[in-house]
């Protein structure tokens, strides 16, 4: 599936109920951009803990990833406009 293709879109809306909390972390092997809905019932970003959004240090595989932001996202288009910068910005 390409990213940002009609079917990319109806997945995303498949998978996420938006507005969701989303914490975004960047992969040191695939440079690739991996994202996980933050389980918090805070809805200021601000107000959610760190051990909610931690990334772990090392998957089984050996893979680190580092935590590059947590954001509110409110609909397929933002997350694609955001995932689309993230990538110009480190992958």
């Amino acid at each position: 599936m390409e990213f940002g293709s009609k079917e990319w879109f109806e997945k995303v809306n498949e998978i996420y109920d938006f507005p969701v909390i989303i914490a975004f972390y960047l992969s040191n092997k695939s440079k690739s951009i991996n994202s996980m809905v933050v389980q918090s019932k805070s809805n200021n970003v601000g107000d959610i803990k760190y051990s909610k959004v931690a990334p772990y240090t090392t998957l089984e595989n050996g893979e680190k990833l580092a935590l590059l932001n947590v954001k509110r996202i409110h609909s397929a288009d933002e997350y694609y406009d955001i995932i689309k910068q993230m990538k110009e910005d480190w992958c």
